[in-house]
Parts: structure tokens; C-alpha cells; sequence
């Protein structure tokens, strides 16, 4: 390997190290995010979370559609 090349694999490993310094602080912004906003120290934990979510919604949505039937036949009756 010559000078040029050695140069050019500096430069790109000192480009590696910022790119990874910068992925790094943002791995770090996230995690205090999941934490502050969602109490949860792990990403499995939030993955728990979600799901729990996800099921209290699907059960809403289902209240929803048992109201909005009921508003149609007591409005159907009406007509």
C-alpha cells in the first residue's frame, strides 16, 4: 500500500468514527426519550408496553362500534 492509499483509508476510517459518534448520541437521545416519556429502561420493556396498547385500543375501538350501532338503531328508529 503507498502513502495515497493509507491516506485514504485514514480519511475514510475518521469518517467512520464520526458517523458512528453521531449514531451513538442519537441512540443515547432516544433512550432517555423512551424513558422519560414512557417510563421504560429497556426496548423490550416498551415493546411491552405497545402491545398493551395496542390491545386497550382494539378493545376501544370495539366499545366504539357497540355505540355507533347502537346510535344507528335508536336514530334508525327515529326515522
Amino acid at each position: 500500500m503507498n502513502e495515497r492509499q493509507l491516506l485514504n483509508l485514514k480519511e475514510k476510517i475518521d469518517e467512520s468514527k464520526i458517523a458512528v459518534a453521531e449514531l451513538k448520541g442519537k441512540q443515547d437521545h432516544l433512550v432517555g426519550e423512551l424513558r422519560e416519556q414512557w417510563q421504560c429502561k429497556t426496548v423490550e420493556e416498551a415493546e411491552a408496553q405497545l402491545k398493551s396498547m395496542q390491545g386497550e385500543a382494539e378493545k376501544i375501538d370495539g366499545q366504539i362500534d357497540e355505540k355507533l350501532d347502537e346510535v344507528k338503531r335508536i336514530y334508525g328508529e327515529l326515522v
